[in-house]
């Protein structure tokens, strides 16, 4: 009896272990209430194969965005009505942050991938255009990033100020 005692016992604490292993892995990707994943003919342009180019077809991207050594991951969703677009975090720590919406059909040229950790020279710092005041010509992220771009276009990072605790968006290219 006292073998299935520390059997049931044993047995309870690795059930404890994966439903909190499968609660944080769904916390992290659970899709928000009013968005869904998107269809391929809203990610698509004229059938143009960009996407083909990522294992993600660029519409979500991972890394420890804000160093806490837990996975992150931006995706890009579709409200239910098809209307909006918009770039979502959702933080190892189960929060979900909605970094940007726009109208859907800007979609289909829009896309996702990470940015590593390093010096970059900004927009401004390229001479696009002159920078404003708090906006840097060079930047050095600590942590993964999130570039957020345009295909053959313009390029934004979002990243993560840990001063802040908030992601802060820089233009990269024009």
């Amino acid at each position: 009896m006292n073998h299935l005692t520390h059997s049931t016992r044993w047995l309870s604490s690795l059930l404890l272990v994966l439903t909190t292993i499968a609660s944080t892995a769904f916390s992290q990707t659970a899709i928000p209430s009013g968005w869904r994943l998107p269809k391929a003919e809203e990610a698509t342009y004229n059938g143009e194969p960009w996407r083909a180019d990522s294992p993600q077809q660029f519409l979500n991207a991972s890394g420890d965005f804000d160093g806490d050594g837990k996975p992150d991951t931006a995706k890009l969703l579709v409200n239910h009505a098809g209307t909006k677009y918009a770039l979502f975090v959702f933080m190892g720590t189960g929060a979900t942050i909605k970094l940007m919406q726009d109208d859907i059909v800007y979609l289909q040229v829009m896309g996702v991938d990470l940015v590593n950790p390093g010096r970059y020279e900004t927009a401004c710092g390229k001479g696009y255009w002159e920078c404003k005041n708090g906006e840097p010509a060079k930047l050095k992220i600590q942590y993964p990033g999130i570039l957020f771009f345009k295909d053959g276009s313009a390029a934004s990072g979002f990243f993560w100020s840990s001063k802040k605790k908030k992601f802060t968006q820089v233009w990269l290219s024009d």
